[in-house]
């Protein structure tokens, strides 16, 4: 139970006071428990007791102010997908004299009690005076409405059997104030009618009484019901405020981590000792989805922190609690990890996990506000599409960002046309404003339909083919502005006729804008777009400016980007991320050059790889027609490595990542991640002699082509034999250098970049459980393989660990169905080795990873 629930209880019963009989009923825990919490708050000098048998409670007075925090600003989502909710339930708590009633609806565990309290602090606020709030749980009383009906509006003395004398209801209690009846739903239809006279003429008889009392009173509901269905419709029309609270799993990520943080730092004050969580973990917690919502995910919380606390039992108190494993509870689920799910989850979880202290001197765990016309600025190529993108993870809930790339799929395979990420992020900001905006009943761009008229009808029917789609996947109906609106996005697309684009960037003033000025005044039709690097400005503010030319030079084929700029030579990969528009570069700014590559877009007969590969033999016939001999100073196309993988491209990719955090490497060569179902053979013909390397888990055997193991990323010596293939290709007179490392010592150097290969897991049990794998299947051959083999089957072990947990699918392969028939005991024998080491790990073994692994390991 934190502090803050307890002195807000307190806060709540004003000049009564509390007594902890009173305290321990309200919060759901034992007296013993309340009376100590209570005790040490008096302790602290927050509050101050009076009085004997029963002692109660009061806020100490010169502490009043200091207990005191902004309204809803403990709320996590308060500036982003709660940010509707609680402008309309301020709005509800302004309107003159006592506010509107409000229906507050959501699931179990939602958050519609804390709301309620939040709305009371914001009354109280506004009014500028304490007021009583006054709540119900009328499920308590479910099954005895007539008790039910005796609570919250009392009764004469002979109203019943046992009504000995008068009594107060709660709504008298609540008189200028907010009465709160949680579960709504259960109060009878008499209870319901009896609220219609306080509702329309705050005047009300208590049971069994024929005189009408007055109350001014602003009631707020709760229910987890559908309220049209739950309710007397009589009833219903008379409460105008409706607010629609979001699930756990209909939040952003970034709010679910906060409010897995906010219960840790709870729990780290309640009990006095710092909590350190694993990366691990946290990433379980915010993926962790339950019907009982919040409330489900706290008791998760509190069952790690005692799960951490038992095993530090015995330790000095200053040492933190240690959470690192993850204890899955029945019932409960976790969202399928997927590429954009991934990377919203690294950019809100720290690698290195996270400690919550309770000496830390801010109060609660903050979000930083999201500004819809800020994030609306990166929408217009203000900010990159990166910047744009991370935005959204503040605000867009993974649901429906996968939902925005559902639909712009189908839109572009029906229209035959691509959208760029500002379209994507664009779309997904919007459908989760639709949301935010349905939640309290009111609708988006009402206007739209009339507005647009008879524009965009393909687009428009489209949308109407989708609305019984777009209705399951919003859980929610469209309105005609609405479907309008996403019309109109829609038809922001680029058409696949559009043609390269052509942008200049260079050193100077005006140098890249006259050349591009020069270029468009002599061929008109091809736009050439640029950007100037002055001296004084700074490179971060250089790179914003040309990405966001990239964008607007990008029609949908690429870019090709002239540039004498050595910081971008090397770049051209990393521009295409940060960008998401394939990018080439050509290391020259010449006006006979872009007049040429001008007339070749013009043709529209090659695509931006054709143009780039074009320029580059221009270039060099340009250079040549100059010195008469070939310059040693041109600058070749850069050499291409291809990072294998047997599985698909996870493996590669890593391996991709891994080789250009090497400046070297990353200078010399681009790295192509390729799997299994890649046509290798096509791709490094068309790749000819700029193809040097393959580095990976098994050799494809291309002709001509060397093969390193993978394990060679994770030593200097593999790395100098990388560069060696890289720098000295074709040199026979070289002899390749050998790796002196044994095979022990290469474990341990694939051990200290597990995180780099599975970064759910936690390392010490992955690599305890692929040295357990590496060890069985070596017992099955009398000669046993070389160490370099073994070693990449250490790692391959490993990521297939990380696939298991990330839940990503192997691409079935009906050859290796074929060798599993063929070699069936092989088959049993490796499937036992890994499930047992899956089951360890608590991982469900997938049947195509062993088909994956069958064909790598050798006969004995």
């Amino acid at each position: 139970m934190s502090e803050r629930e307890i002195l807000e209880l307190v806060e709540i019963a004003g000049e009564k006071g509390i007594d902890a009989r009173t305290a321990a009923e309200k919060l759901g825990i034992w007296q013993q428990e309340a009376a100590e919490l209570l005790a040490r708050l008096v302790k602290e000098g927050k509050l101050i007791k009076k009085g004997r048998s029963p002692i109660r409670y009061f806020i100490e007075p010169d502490n009043e102010k200091e207990n005191k925090e902004e309204p809803f600003s403990c709320i996590i989502g308060n500036s982003g997908s709660l940010a509707v909710q609680i402008q309309l339930a301020k709005a509800a708590v302004c309107y003159p004299p006592y506010g509107l009633h409000t229906l507050l609806l959501g699931a179990t565990g939602v958050g519609k009690t804390m709301l309620a309290r939040e709305i009371w602090k914001y009354s109280v606020k506004e009014r500028g005076k304490n007021i009583p709030f006054v709540s119900l749980n009328c499920a308590e009383y479910a099954d005895n409405p007539q008790l039910l009906l005796s609570q919250l509006f009392g009764h004469e003395k002979g109203a019943f059997t046992g009504a000995d004398f008068e009594k107060e209801g709660l709504i008298d209690q609540a008189d200028e104030g907010i009465l709160f009846l949680d579960e709504i739903h259960r109060l009878s239809p008499t209870g319901q009618e009896i609220l219609f006279s306080v509702i329309d003429h705050g005047e009300f008889r208590r049971l069994g009484g024929i005189q009408n009392h007055h109350v001014s009173v602003m009631i707020l509901g709760a229910t987890t019901e559908d309220p049209q269905s739950a309710l007397l419709k009589t009833f219903k029309r008379r409460i105008p405020v409706a607010i629609q609270l979001p699930t756990l799993e209909e939040r952003p990520i970034r709010e679910r981590f906060l409010l897995v943080s906010q219960f840790f730092m709870q729990e780290a004050r309640r009990t006095g000792i710092p909590i350190h969580v694993s990366k691990n973990v946290l990433e379980y917690l915010v993926l962790f989805e339950s019907d009982g919502n919040i409330g489900d995910l706290k008791n998760e919380v509190l069952l790690t922190c005692a799960y951490g606390y038992l095993e530090k039992n015995g330790k000095q108190k200053e040492e933190p609690i240690y959470v690192n494993s993850r204890i899955i509870s029945r019932g409960s689920r976790t969202i399928q990890v997927k590429p954009e799910l991934r990377e919203m989850l690294e950019e809100v979880i720290p690698k290195e996990g996270k400690l919550y202290d309770p000496k830390q001197i801010i109060a609660e765990i903050s979000e930083p506000a999201l500004q819809e016309s800020a994030y609306l600025e990166t929408l217009n190529g203000k900010e990159t599409v990166e910047e744009a993108r991370k935005a959204l993870f503040h605000y867009v809930s993974p649901d429906i960002y996968e939902a925005a790339e559902e639909l712009l799929a189908d839109a572009s395979e029906k229209f035959n046309v691509s959208y760029t990420k500002n379209v994507e992020n664009s779309l997904a900001f919007f459908l989760q404003q639709i949301i935010s905006y349905a939640r309290v009943g009111r609708g988006l761009m009402e206007q739209a339909d009339h507005l647009m008229e008879e524009k965009y009808n393909r687009e428009r029917r489209f949308v109407e083919q989708h609305t019984e789609w777009l209705r399951k996947s919003l859980k929610i109906e469209i309105t005609k502005g609405e479907a309008a609106t996403i019309s109109f996005l829609l038809a922001q697309h680029h058409e696949e006729q559009g043609k390269v684009g052509l942008l200049v960037a260079a050193y100077g003033e005006q140098v890249a804008s006259s050349q591009a000025d020069l270029a468009g005044q002599l061929l008109p039709d091809t736009p050439v777009a640029a950007v100037d690097f002055s001296l004084d400005k700074s490179f971060s503010e250089f790179k914003k400016e040309l990405i966001s030319a990239i964008n607007r030079a990008n029609s949908g084929k690429g870019v090709i980007l002239c540039t004498d700029i050595n910081l971008l030579l090397a770049r051209e990969a990393e521009l295409s991320e940060w960008s998401g528009v394939e990018c080439r570069i050509l290391p020259a700014v010449n006006t006979a050059l872009l007049l040429e590559i001008c007339k070749w877009i013009s043709q529209d007969k090659m695509n931006v790889e054709e143009i780039s590969r074009q320029g580059f033999v221009e270039y060099r016939n340009y250079v040549e027609s100059l010195f008469g001999k070939q310059s040693s100073e041109i600058p070749e196309k850069k050499s291409v490595i291809i990072a294998y993988c047997i599985t698909g491209t996870g493996s590669a990719k890593i391996t991709r990542r891994l080789l250009l955090e090497n400046p070297d490497i990353s200078k010399m060569a681009d790295i192509i991640p390729l799997g299994i179902t890649s046509d290798l053979p096509s791709i490094a013909r068309k790749l000819g002699n700029r193809l040097r390397l393959v580095v990976g888990f098994l050799d494809p055997q291309l002709p001509g082509v060397p093969f390193v193991g993978l394990d060679s990323v994770f030593s200097s010596e593999g790395i100098r034999r990388i560069l060696f293939y890289l720098r000295d290709f074709g040199k026979e007179q070289k002899k390749e250098p050998e790796i002196a490392l044994d095979m022990k010592e290469r474990l341990i150097l694939v051990d200290r970049n597990i995180h780099n290969i599975a970064p759910s897991l936690d390392e010490k049990k992955a690599a305890e459980q692929a040295r357990y794998v590496l060890e069985k299947i070596m017992e099955r051959y009398e000669k046993k393989p070389e160490a370099d083999f073994a070693v990449r089957v250490y790692i391959h072990v490993i990521a297939m660990f990380e696939r298991l947990a990330v839940r990503e699918k192997l691409e079935p392969m009906l050859q290796f169905l074929d060798e599993s028939e063929k070699s069936t005991e092989k088959f049993r024998w490796l499937s036992q080795i890994l499930k047992a080491a899956c089951d360890e790990l608590k991982l469900q073994l997938d049947d195509m990873e062993v088909y994956y692994f069958l064909i790598v390991i050798p006969e004995k």
